[in-house]
């Protein structure tokens, strides 16, 4: 995870025109794993946790990040960006069938547990939201559906994805209003949408997040022009399928997050919010599919 950041900070953010921590020292050693990473304290420099209310803030950001590197890492002509570490998607593609198979364990222990209960989490959606959930998750850890899902978001066109856009990990820089994104461990290659939809998704609670759809995908896109980057052809199914991998992603950190009660309730927040879009969004099970993986 830390030769992405390293590497994010020493050869990609001083051309990202995003606005991250000011890197003092990066350096990974590739035989021992040992890392030195000295950042700004942000704080201190006058930034506070980025609002709900900056949220399309946030979205034009993303955007502008996603413009700057698009299609760089699949054109032969660009070479002089050097991808290094960062490999296909977050959660590796390479890594996708070992990874389903994890994911399929960690769905069977989460289900059974009352606290992740999804029919209790969705309760204010209406009565068919949990089974609603449960039959995608139900679906995803079907043999294949992941690895296909993982295959269609790591299909060319790609950009530089960061692979855990949410607030927490966002902060506003007071004197310029600038939004600063930290935390750069899951960074990586493949589809935008994986990156807006875990953002989207994750920035409210359902209701207010529902409100706020349209001005994100807008500033989104507003984004992608300023870097001079086209709108995504299927930027909605993309959605769709991004928002599917983030709940896959949080089923298997409720997995293993342990009875620790802030881990807990940050997966249960989680897990009500990815499910509530991915229902909002229109994901259904014929979307699992895809793909044939290879």
């Amino acid at each position: 995870w830390y030769a992405r950041e390293v590497h994010w900070y020493a050869a990609l953010a001083p051309i990202a025109g995003v606005r991250c921590p000011r890197c003092h020292c990066a350096r990974y050693d590739a035989l021992t794993g040992e890392y030195v990473l000295v950042l700004e304290d942000l704080r201190a420099a006058g930034c506070r946790p980025l609002a709900v209310a900056e949220a399309t803030a946030a979205a034009t950001t993303l955007g502008r990040l996603h413009g700057r590197f698009a299609d760089v890492f699949d054109d032969d002509a660009r070479r002089e960006i050097v991808r290094g570490p960062l490999p296909i998607m977050p959660i590796t593609l390479a890594l996708a069938i070992p990874i389903e198979k994890f994911f399929r364990d960690c769905w069977k222990a989460v289900r059974g547990e009352r606290r992740y209960a999804l029919a209790e989490l969705l309760a204010d959606r209406g009565e068919a939201a949990g089974p609603a959930a449960i039959g995608l998750l139900d679906a995803l850890a079907a043999p294949g559906a992941y690895a296909s899902m993982t295959e269609a978001l790591a299909a060319p066109p790609r950009t530089l994805l960061h692979g855990d856009f949410r607030p927490e990990n966002m902060m506003v820089e007071d004197a310029t209003g600038e939004v600063v994104v930290y935390d750069w461990q899951f960074a990586s290659v493949g589809n935008g949408a994986y990156d807006l939809a875990y953002f989207s998704a994750l920035v409210a609670d359902p209701d207010d997040r529902r409100r706020l759809d349209p001005e994100l995908r807008r500033a989104y896109v507003s984004g992608l022009a300023g870097s001079g980057a086209p709108v995504p052809r299927d930027l909605e199914r993309d959605l769709r399928y991004g928002c599917l991998l983030a709940l896959a992603s949080f089923v298997m950190g409720a997995a293993v997050a342990g009875d620790d009660a802030a881990s807990v309730e940050t997966h249960r927040r989680g897990l009500r919010r990815l499910a509530a879009a991915a229902l909002d969004w229109g994901a259904a099970v014929s979307d699992l599919f895809c793909h044939c993986y290879r």
